[in-house]
């Protein structure tokens, strides 16, 4: 959670900057059994921001394959037994649309409290983002 609280600081921090935020909340522990309760939502108040629960972990899975097929490692960031992308910043550029698959990230690291500055930098350099 405080990964969800790191992003709202960066969101706060940049008011007028042009972005959608998805926040991708999918169980990754053994009491992770429901979406998070209203009190876990609230740390990313932003109206640029979505929430939602990925019960069968399918965005971890097709991110899982977009940072494979960007990279050909097996080994991914965020990653668990190789199954579950989690808490973790991708960023994409304007227009990046997910079709059939998810198209590989711009920028992908973690944990989010770790880099969330340098996705910061990255979200205001135009230049560190294709497509900005």
């Amino acid at each position: 959670m405080r990964g969800a609280s790191a992003l709202q600081d960066l969101l706060r921090r940049s008011p007028d900057a042009s972005l959608r935020v998805f926040v991708v909340w999918e169980p990754v522990i053994w009491s992770d059994l429901a979406p998070p309760l209203t009190t876990v939502l609230r740390r990313v108040s932003d109206h640029r921001a979505a929430q939602l629960w990925d019960r069968g972990r399918l965005v971890s899975a097709d991110l899982l394959r977009a940072i494979r097929a960007q990279t050909g490692e097996a080994d991914s960031p965020g990653r668990d037994d190789d199954t579950i992308v989690w808490d973790c910043v991708a960023i994409y550029p304007p227009g990046a649309r997910w079709d059939t698959s998810l198209p590989p990230p711009a920028f992908i690291d973690c944990p989010v409290v770790a880099v969330i500055d340098e996705a910061g930098r990255r979200l205001s350099s135009p230049s560190a983002v294709p497509g900005r």
